[in-house]
């Protein structure tokens, strides 16, 4: 059975939902301050993923748990929260050589690294216990979270839910449903969930929260780690007595520039799933050619498009693409934008307004 965390809440509140931070708790950190995030009067529901994809597990895990002493905050854990405690204490001596020489768990190498530990090859039982030592009350904390919150009307989870008793799933299971957003569920409540970045899972041409109302799911899982051009969300829920508004706020991984001129971009682009869409390469014709960029059609809808070809990749006799086809947004001078990858006169970017795709360089601030 999983451990679920029922919460009766205030005739009026707000709940800000969380996930998949990904150690960027500095952005994190930055939405709060935007959402005018009130700890003494509102909730706070941060849905797993703490830790890996990133730089500083440390101080994002301290960070969550700084904000989880205070009475409204509550804490689930993710798949790969799990992972340090596997690595400190759970795996026998083999298993962790075996794991750590495929995947080493980035949180528990940052701890080792903390304490002057960076080889395990010999006294390998006593290096980890040295880590758990130094690090218990963090390690404990991730292995003391529960697995779901439950109100009236929501259930929040890390990646979703399945059939009619969904208490009696597992923890892994339910920490780790692959494309939760596309299978729907049983429940008549509203679940909240991560796990997924949504761009992949919606048919958008964004990072921006999932809210289907029809079939009772919200995904909130903004990409931070997992996608290049990626972003914290969240979704603040409104309750006004049985009635619930919903609102979206997020913050971009890495620093803004500004946009110089306006520019208009172009309309039609087209949605890539890169793990199920397959693409042939075709010629560009003349006036389309476009230097780091490849254009490719669909073989099951026999659509078109152009895709920078970082975001592309060829095996097993066919390109697959990890970006939406035609992405070329429009943005207006003056406004925030952030860039990632270059390829030829363009830049990958999520503009003020939240939309992902190709920008040209020349009119973006160093």
């Amino acid at each position: 059975m999983l451990n679920v965390i029922k919460i009766s809440l205030p005739e009026r509140c707000r709940i800000l939902c969380i996930s998949d931070i990904h150690t960027h708790w500095r952005e994190m950190e930055k939405l709060l301050k935007r959402c005018n995030y009130n700890t003494g009067e509102d909730y706070l529901f941060i849905l797993g993923d703490i830790l890996e994809r990133g730089e500083d597990n440390i101080g994002a895990l301290r960070y969550v748990m700084e904000l989880a002493k205070e009475e409204h905050v509550f804490v689930i854990g993710g798949n790969n929260d799990m992972f340090v405690h596997d690595f400190a204490v759970r795996y026998s001596d083999e298993k962790f050589h075996e794991r750590f020489t495929k995947k080493p768990n980035r949180c528990f190498v940052q701890m080792g690294e903390a304490i002057g530990i960076t080889d395990y090859a010999d006294s390998t039982a006593q290096k980890r216990r040295a880590v758990y030592e130094a690090f218990r009350s963090e390690i404990d904390f991730v292995k003391g979270l529960p697995d779901a919150i439950e109100t009236d009307s929501h259930i929040f989870v890390h990646a979703g839910i399945e059939g009619q008793d969904w208490h009696a799933m597992t923890a892994a299971r339910v920490q780790n449903i692959k494309r939760f957003p596309n299978l729907g569920h049983e429940s008549e409540k509203t679940v909240v969930c991560g796990h997924v970045p949504c761009y992949g899972m919606g048919r958008q041409n964004s990072n921006l929260p999932i809210l289907d109302g029809g079939r009772r799911i919200i995904a909130i899982d903004g990409g931070a780690g997992v996608r290049q051009a990626s972003q914290i969300n969240t979704v603040i829920i409104n309750k006004c007595g049985s009635e619930y508004g919903y609102e979206t706020e997020f913050c971009p991984i890495g620093e803004s520039k500004t946009v110089l001129a306006d520019h208009a971009g172009r309309k039609g682009w087209i949605f890539a799933d890169y793990s199920r869409h397959l693409f042939t390469q075709i010629p560009f014709e003349p006036d389309n050619n476009l230097r780091g960029f490849i254009k490719v059609q669909n073989k099951e809808s026999g659509e078109r498009g152009v895709v920078p070809e970082c975001f592309s990749g060829y095996w097993d006799g066919n390109w697959h693409a990890w970006g939406n086809l035609n992405a070329f947004p429009s943005v207006k001078k003056g406004e925030p934008i952030w860039t990632y990858a270059e390829y030829g006169d363009y830049c990958w970017c999520i503009t003020a307004d939240g939309e992902v795709g190709s920008v040209p360089k020349s009119i973006i601030s160093e």
